[in-house]
């Protein structure tokens, strides 16, 4: 019997396919950053629906104003979608690292990388016995060591699944899957709604940056400058929105 993917992948492949996919998985959150900086005026302040009275006009900024909201809402949720080959998902990320082989890898990648050396483990005269206690040291050093590397891969692994069942992200795809994308849910004409309060966004933003800074500590070895990127993103909304005025026809 075929196995499934990505049980059917090499553990060059796995990694291979994970660090892919941990690069789209940032490049979305940072665009997914300068969407909730402009949210953050055009849905959480008043600096543009102040200026738009009750009117024709008033209906045609609530539909942007809502597709704005929608768009970082669909964002989010990719980001935590099921386990699939052609989703850059954090439960696909994680399922492709959930596997020893995958540690070891990394591990001897790390080891490699940060040129680690077991020379002058012990000082006795005989070559024989130095050689003999130079290796079981180095042996059990790997050892510990690799213990204390492989933990955030486990610790990452299960709070992604715990994060994805957990609120406001279970919520937030529930709403996309009933309301926002109805091929996904046969439940969507059943339900209530269940929209995601003002703010969630903001938040499953945040859980989803610490959890892609983890997985990727782990897999590549680097960080990133999120609060940076807020910066930026921040500056440019406001350069932008700030200076935005609405002259409503009718």
């Amino acid at each position: 019997m075929k196995k499934k993917w990505p049980t059917d992948l090499s553990t060059e492949e796995k990694i291979k396919a994970a660090e892919e996919k941990i690069e789209a998985a940032i490049n979305n959150v940072m665009a997914t950053i300068q969407v909730n900086a402009a949210n953050e005026i055009i849905n959480h302040s008043d600096k543009l629906s102040s200026q738009v009275p009750y009117s024709y006009a008033g209906n045609a900024y609530r539909v942007f104003a809502n597709e704005m909201m929608r768009g970082e809402v669909l964002r989010l949720c990719t980001l935590w979608d099921n386990v699939g080959k052609g989703r850059n998902s954090l439960p696909t990320i994680a399922k492709l690292i959930d596997d020893d082989e995958v540690h070891k890898e990394l591990w001897n990648r790390a080891l490699s990388g940060r040129g680690h050396s077991f020379e002058h483990l012990t000082e006795h005269d005989d070559p024989d016995f130095q050689t003999w206690g130079h290796e079981q040291k180095e042996a059990k050093i790997a050892e510990d060591t690799f213990e204390r590397f492989s933990e955030p891969f486990k610790n990452s692994i299960k709070s992604i699944e715990e994060a994805r069942v957990s609120e406001p992200i279970s919520t937030m795809l529930d709403h996309r899957n009933v309301f926002l994308a109805h091929s996904l849910d046969k439940r969507s004409k059943q339900f209530p709604d269940r929209a995601t309060k003002a703010g969630d966004a903001k938040k499953v933003l945040l859980i989803t940056m610490e959890h892609l800074e983890t997985i990727s500590m782990s897999v590549r070895g680097s960080s990133f400058d999120w609060e940076g990127s807020f910066e930026i993103a921040k500056r440019n909304a406001q350069a932008l929105w700030h200076r935005v005025t609405i002259d409503v026809l009718e």
